[in-house]
């Protein structure tokens, strides 16, 4: 995940927040599961003694109540986890797709016949059209926008990495 970070640094840093708060919030309500799990114990128990107790009867109520808000909302924390997750990796994927297409084409491209240059060249374009929104250049360098990906897609907000050497081959 180094990669990540270093190449979508907001973007992986907004991601990781968001994660952690869910995953904070996930863990509250598993306790607060576990919690409401033992009362109804301690319900069911009371109520084998006490089986007429209107006071013992309306917690068992509003307990099995709490008890089902509880897991539609853990399912639904739980789902939000997930999803975040999906967006951390496929930020991992994304830059994973580009070196690999990158390290291919630079150990082929002097060596490889034209059709397979042209497919190199290809699979680079596309894995590239996934990432990279713009490159500028300038006197010093060059400044490659990326796309933060599976957030805001090409109407979404962009990250920048600034690139002081860039070669090239004529």
């Amino acid at each position: 995940m180094l990669v990540t970070k270093e190449v979508y640094p907001k973007t992986y840093d907004s991601l990781s927040a968001s994660l952690n708060v869910l995953e904070d919030h996930k863990r509250t309500l598993e306790e607060d599961e576990r919690k409401t799990a033992a009362s109804l114990i301690g319900i069911g128990e009371a109520l084998s003694s006490r089986p007429d107790s209107p006071t013992l009867l309306n917690q068992l109520d509003v307990l099995e109540a709490k008890q089902l808000e509880n897991g539609t909302r853990l399912n639904a924390v739980s789902s939000q986890v997930d999803a975040e997750r999906g967006r951390l990796d496929g930020l991992a994927n994304d830059i994973e797709s580009v070196q690999e297409a990158l390290q291919m084409w630079k150990s082929e491209q002097d060596t490889c016949d034209e059709a397979t240059a042209y497919k190199l060249r290809s699979r680079l374009n596309q894995v590239l059209k996934r990432v990279v929104e713009e490159i500028r250049f300038d006197g010093v360098g060059a400044t490659i926008v990326f796309l933060k990906p599976q957030i805001g897609g090409r109407t979404g907000s962009f990250e920048e990495l600034m690139i002081s050497q860039i070669s090239w081959r004529d």
